[in-house]
């Protein structure tokens, strides 16, 4: 002969499934969540982010530069201008540089 269940054992254990569901996928969501938030915005309490953007997939996907890139690139853009100078200023602000960087070096 089949027992069957109570219904309060199979309410608790779709319960505790459903409690284990969202345990497990929240972290995910938040995830995916916080990929369409600004930086600035990253730990905003809610998991609808207030201002979605997709700034950080076109830097992923290589649409747009991101920060650090624009950031490499000044010293790139730095030697270019000095190039334009004569020379005698050149060797004077490269040497100020070299200079700089020795000293922001030695921290120790």
């Amino acid at each position: 002969m089949v027992k069957k269940k109570s219904f309060l054992r199979t309410l608790g254990f779709w319960t505790l499934i459903a409690a284990l569901v969202i345990f497990v996928t929240y972290p995910f969501a938040w995830m995916v969540s916080v990929s369409f938030r600004y930086d600035t915005d990253a730990f905003e309490p809610g998991i609808i982010p207030k201002r979605p953007t997709l700034d950080t997939y076109a830097i992923l996907l290589g649409f747009k530069k991101s920060v650090r890139e624009e950031l490499s690139n000044e010293q790139q853009q730095l030697l270019e201008i000095i190039k334009t100078l004569p020379e005698e200023q050149q060797a004077a602000v490269l040497a100020q540089i070299k200079a700089q960087r020795k000293k922001n070096l030695s921290h120790f």
